[in-house]
């Protein structure tokens, strides 16, 4: 039984020229390989930073929970809720009895609060090399902000 053409051209195999993708490496000379540009990742601490509950930092900050929830509120400080719904706070955003000063700039360029702290405390390019919050805690406000708001114009 012949083919007809129709049916030669769907069976047909499509044969792509060129140098590959290269010589096939050992399971050890790979992982040698991947061992040399892979980047430790030291954020298995995702909050990087002391957690406390509302109560807590209101006592150790000196301020009442009001003050804090106000914080909260305005994006000055930034906070994540548990199942039980009771705020907890990463300590390392205050500066004395305060937030730091810029975390309402930064916080509007992110969907959650969760995803701005990740951001605020992983050492990025447009920040010198630094974590921004610390950045922020260096009164670098101005720099942080555009960085904030250009995170997203390379992702």
């Amino acid at each position: 039984m012949k083919a007809s053409p129709v049916e030669d051209s769907e069976m047909a195999a499509l044969i792509v020229k060129g140098s590959g993708l290269g010589r096939l490496l050992s399971l050890e000379e790979g992982r040698a390989r991947l061992d040399e540009i892979t980047v430790d990742d030291d954020s298995t601490d995702w909050a990087a930073s002391e957690l406390l509950s509302a109560p807590v930092l209101a006592e150790r900050l000196q301020v009442s929970l009001a003050t804090l929830d106000a914080w909260r509120t305005a994006n000055k400080a930034i906070s994540f809720r548990r199942e039980s719904g009771e705020y907890i706070y990463p300590l390392r955003q205050f500066e004395g009895a305060e937030p730091v000063k810029g975390l309402d700039q930064v916080v509007e360029f992110f969907t959650s609060a969760e995803e701005a702290w990740e951001w605020l405390v992983t050492p990025g390019r447009y920040t010198n090399g630094e974590a921004p919050i610390d950045r922020l805690r260096s009164n670098h406000v101005d720099e942080v902000a555009r960085a904030a708001e250009g995170m997203n114009d390379f992702g």
